[in-house]
């Protein structure tokens, strides 16, 4: 698992979500109210397949935890999956190059 608090984001993962630009990160609205009196309300998140990682991007925050709705959660877990597969199958299609072997140490 990898994450990174790095703003801007990097170059290369901001290209994998280019077309979501804007779209992601804290709306200001609460629109199922406050889950605790922490809540800082809705985030837009995107989900991305980027050098064989799925990527979640929640915009530039710094998030300590995220509360979803059983269909909420469901339907990130589907992206999650979907995107999973998503890189699979390219790997399949594309096969890696191998890699030198290493020598064991004696």
């Amino acid at each position: 698992m990898h994450h990174s608090r790095e703003i801007p984001m990097d170059p290369d993962i901001a290209k994998a979500f280019r077309q979501l630009a804007g779209q992601v990160g804290a709306t200001g609205r609460f629109p199922e109210g406050r889950l605790t009196p922490g809540d800082e309300g809705e985030i837009a998140i995107a989900v991305s397949a980027f050098k064989e990682k799925v990527v979640v991007n929640f915009g530039p925050l710094a998030v300590n935890w995220i509360g979803f709705s059983p269909g909420q959660a469901r339907s990130l877990g589907r992206l999650l999956v979907r995107r999973a597969n998503e890189i699979e199958e390219a790997r399949t299609a594309s096969p890696r190059k191998k890699r030198p072997r290493r020598r064991k140490r004696r």
